[in-house]
């Protein structure tokens, strides 16, 4: 399965979302000073599991994770104490990842499906406007 794939254009239209700055939710597998503690559901082992259907989640290098229908101009803001690292796109979407806050920096596409270490580390995402990380 494909981690992440730096492309500039595709071929098919992908739905236009509008971007907004809150997650669907977040959690924290590890509280520390700087993040307040969030209520972990029991059983969850890894940032994978509590990523529900049509969701797009994010886990930073401090097992911090979130989980987004619409996008983030920085992850930090939704509780991640850096970049996230890690992105599972359980949507049926491509979605844009960038290596700096709003939308900044170098940008790659996260296809529909995938899932893994991302191939930097990034702070914005967003769903591919008609296919296209601008």
């Amino acid at each position: 399965m494909s981690i992440v794939t730096i492309q500039r254009l595709v071929a098919g239209l992908a739905t236009a979302v509008c971007l907004t700055a809150a997650p669907v939710a977040a959690h924290t597998a590890s509280a520390s000073a700087s993040t307040p503690a969030q209520p972990v559901p029991t059983g969850i082992a890894t940032a994978a599991a509590p990523c529900p259907d049509d969701t797009f989640c994010v886990r930073d290098a401090g097992g911090h994770y979130a989980y987004y229908r619409n996008g983030s101009n920085n992850v930090r803001a939704q509780g991640l104490t850096g970049p996230a690292v890690w992105a599972w796109n359980r949507t049926q979407a491509t979605w844009c990842i960038y290596s700096q806050p709003n939308r900044a920096g170098d940008d790659a596409k996260v296809d529909s499906r995938s899932q893994g270490r991302t191939t930097f580390a990034f702070y914005a995402l967003r769903p591919a406007s008609l296919g296209f990380c601008v």
